[in-house]
């Protein structure tokens, strides 16, 4: 696109996604209630905000340079909340805006031309996008500027806003899909990972264990959301009571229900109060104005107010947390879909924890399974889209005596259950556990959805080495588990450990990942290669030899192209045969 672009001379233009096309608007089967503005004009975001940039560069210990983003004549008010949560959240700058920024896989400015990434079904899709917005005269008249029509951006502009509205947008079929969703699906398709929903005014379910230290479980005390802030893999939102704000909390009016608000920062005052800092995002949308900074600090004409926590519970009692898993940690993924006569072999999982991999103080694993059903928003079909509801969906996981020889004998071999999330309406369920060495069973279903596709993840700490299965392979083959950096020939590379290559990898990761977002591009992930390979001692040492062949030890001495080319072969040669010569 960008080549053909280049040779025209000319901005890219997504014929495929385009205002003026009905089926990119509202697709048939859109419902009388559609909330979707009209547009009008349209004009490429580099016109618009000539100045602004895809993103402001974050100095630590700076003020932040972050648009807030508001609301437009569009019915998304769960996207806008989740990504004012992506862009302000209560970590360092530098840390802050690195989930939301690794979305954006490709950006070509001058031609417009942006490649976003969002996760659809727990796997990633790319979504190629032109810069064009839909725009409309600002208020003051036809002289006044046009401004987005859609999400649009305060002060200081960035464009991200723009684009990432437009890619979910289009990846979802039309505009009018948006047009009404859920906060949590939201920011499970901004994160990839999982979320979940606290209710403060709801107690702890029985049987909820503490958090593992440094890795909070659920969030219900000001200990667990302050751990959840602070987290660089999470992304923390509320959202006000349903009843409303009480009258007896004056200082808290204007906030709106059904409207996610970011959560930048708690403290511990000098007295021992505990508070939780808010950025009211929606205000000047409500009012018309932008909100002063009484009771705390202003962003851009934003509030930024410090509630004290017991206040907060009250007030502010829906939380929304959505976590990412860290690098280090192993991922499994099942794809399948219901039955009914669930449970099949083809819709169980063994797992097994093996004795040498935990190493919790408990003597437990992180496992955390997640179990998501097909989104009906990614129908092809816009009145499905639009109307069609989710599956109640359900999961077991229950712990096992051994590997059962046949399918009949799991219920034989089943011991007890130790972790279940019983029939829900939403796309995805979460259940977190910490399990002990030994085998377990993980089993989805689904009421009334036969047929219907699944997602089944299981995410746990690479060092837990945890293997996992469907019942229907063979269950005495080895379990399936993923590559792990100690399968590497560290010797062949001329590392003295496993550790060391260890070592050697994440620092080249490192080196790249710049930004902590846990996620390479495709010139980053080989630029890192060649600094793996290029510091590995085998390569150095294996070059540095044939070097000394080449040029017999003479000092200046200096190669041509065709000696380059036998010097690289010679070197790759000697460091790839086997000891018995092979290749």
């Amino acid at each position: 696109i960008l080549a053909l672009c280049q040779a025209q001379h000319r901005a890219f233009f997504d014929h495929s996604f385009w205002f003026g096309t009905r089926e990119t608007m509202y697709a048939k089967g859109a419902p009388p209630d559609c909330t979707v503005g009209e547009p009008r004009e349209a004009q490429r975001a580099a016109d618009l905000y000539p100045r602004a940039p895809l993103f402001h560069q974050q100095t630590e210990g700076a003020p932040r340079e972050a648009t807030v983003v508001q609301q437009g004549d569009l019915g998304d008010c769960f996207l806008i909340g989740a990504m004012n949560a992506m862009a302000h959240r209560g970590v360092p700058s530098a840390q802050s805006r690195a989930l939301l920024q690794r979305l954006f896989v490709f950006q070509e400015r001058t031609y417009g031309v942006y490649g976003v990434m969002l996760c659809k079904g727990g796997r990633w899709e790319w979504v190629v996008l032109d810069d064009w917005v839909a725009v409309r005269t600002a208020e003051g008249g036809a002289r006044a500027p046009p401004v987005p029509q859609y999400a649009r951006v305060g002060p200081p502009e960035e464009l991200w806003p723009l684009l990432l509205e437009k890619a979910v947008a289009k990846v979802h079929g039309c505009w009018d899909t948006i047009d009404g969703g859920r906060l949590e699906e939201a920011l499970e398709d901004f994160t990839g990972g999982w979320v979940e929903t606290y209710d403060l005014r709801k107690p702890a379910p029985s049987g909820h264990p503490p958090p593992l230290p440094g890795t909070p479980r659920g969030v219900r005390t000001f200990v667990e959301l302050q751990a959840a802030v602070a987290d660089p893999n999470c992304v923390v939102s509320c959202e006000v009571s349903p009843m409303g704000i009480p009258g007896s909390l004056p200082g808290l009016s204007g906030y709106s229900r059904d409207c996610g608000y970011p959560i930048t920062g708690t403290r511990v005052g000098a007295d021992g109060q505990e508070y939780v800092q808010i950025l009211d995002t929606w205000r000047p949308l409500l009012s018309g104005q932008p909100s002063s900074s009484a009771g705390g600090a202003t962003l851009r004409g934003m509030r930024s107010q410090w509630v004290s926590w017991k206040t907060f519970r009250t007030a502010f009692p829906v939380l929304t947390v959505a976590r990412v898993p860290p690098p280090s940690w192993t991922c499994f993924r099942f794809t399948g879909t219901f039955g009914a006569e669930d449970p099949r072999p083809e819709t169980t999982f063994v797992v097994e924890v093996p004795r040498q991999g935990v190493s919790s103080p408990r003597g437990t694993a992180r496992v955390v399974v997640c179990l998501s059903q097909a989104d009906p928003k990614m129908s092809p079909e816009h009145s499905i889209r639009k109307s069609s509801g989710y599956f109640k969906i359900r999961l077991a996981v229950a712990s096992l005596s051994g590997i059962p020889p046949t399918y009949d004998d799991l219920s034989h071999m089943t011991l007890e259950r130790v972790g279940a999330v019983d029939r829900a309406r939403r796309r995805t369920i979460v259940c977190e556990l910490d399990l002990p060495p030994g085998f377990f069973s993980i089993v989805p279903k689904a009421d009334d959805g036969s047929g219907a596709s699944f997602a089944l993840h299981v995410y746990a700490p690479s060092t837990a080495e945890i293997r996992m299965q469907r019942f229907a392979d063979k269950l005495d083959s080895p379990f399936r588990t993923p590559p792990a950096f100690g399968t590497m020939p560290h010797e062949k590379l001329g590392f003295s450990s496993e550790r060391a290559l260890e070592v050697a990898l994440r620092n080249a990761w490192d080196f790249e990942d710049r930004s902590s977002s846990g996620m390479l591009s495709s010139k980053e992930a080989a630029t890192a290669l060649q600094t793996m390979v290029a510091t590995a001692p085998a390569m150095t040492a294996t070059f540095q030899g044939q070097w000394e062949r080449f040029s017999g030890r003479q000092p200046g001495y200096e190669i041509s192209h065709a000696q380059f080319e036998a010097l690289i072969q010679a070197t790759l040669g000697e460091l790839l045969l086997s000891e018995d010569g092979a290749p």
